[in-house]
């Protein structure tokens, strides 16, 4: 019997056929006449939504004065705001929005410097506990989760000159209230999952949800916050 002398010569040789078999043998099986029931397509729609907004806030560089932050919130979207200085005791920034795809680029503009000013949420709805705490001293995130494992997820941004935030821009419908002098905008999806967007003082504030929560208790959320 002749002997085979396996090494990976023959392993990158051999494997990207044994790969195609296999792949040909799986797809042989599908039943593409199965249908998803609607309880597992809402979960699969509300997972992908989260993914997207979590998918990931990057500090991309810190140089002096000049931050660059991108952050991938896709779950987010307003119209731009200025800042009065009244409505930011004392320190204004200005966001300029730019449609770019399925998305809006937010790039902040700022002359002032001064020390980052963590808050920490004072207010979330009944049945949800804090699970994780995470910041680098420009960017603080709150995880909370109820018994049903979804989340709410609230993250101050400081703001700083050069400073740009993505959010998506295809959401189902909005709300708007006003706190303090400025606006609070509530974007929300079919699915459930909604986020609200807020700029005060010398940050953004972000708040997103799996589950339906009213705007009364966005607002109640953000007031109690900012306080």
């Amino acid at each position: 019997m002749k002997t085979i002398q396996v090494t990976d010569e023959w392993l990158y040789q051999y494997m990207p056929v044994v790969d195609e078999a296999i792949i040909r043998e799986l797809e042989s099986q599908v039943d593409e006449s199965y249908e998803f029931s609607d309880r597992f397509r809402k979960r699969m729609r509300k997972l992908c939504r989260r993914e997207k907004y979590m998918g990931g806030l990057q500090l991309l560089q810190k140089a002096g004065k000049r931050v660059a932050v991108i952050a991938l919130i896709i779950a987010a979207s307003l119209l731009t705001i200025t800042m009065s200085v009244d409505a930011v005791r004392g320190r204004f920034f200005e966001s300029i929005r730019k449609l770019e795809g399925d998305m809006f680029r937010y790039s902040y503009q700022s002359d002032e410097t001064a020390e980052f000013e963590k808050k920490t949420p004072s207010y979330v709805p009944e049945g949800y506990e804090l699970v994780s705490n995470d910041g680098n001293g420009i960017v603080e995130e709150f995880v909370y989760q109820n018994s049903a494992g979804e989340l709410l997820v609230l993250r101050q941004e400081y703001v700083v000159d050069g400073m740009e935030i993505y959010f998506d821009s295809e959401y189902d419908w909005e709300e708007q209230f006003t706190i303090a002098g400025s606006q609070l905008e509530i974007h929300r999806y079919e699915s459930g999952f909604a986020s609200a967007y807020f700029e005060y003082g010398e940050s953004v504030y972000t708040v997103s949800s799996d589950e339906y929560i009213s705007g009364e208790e966005f607002c109640r959320i953000i007031q109690e916050w900012i306080e």
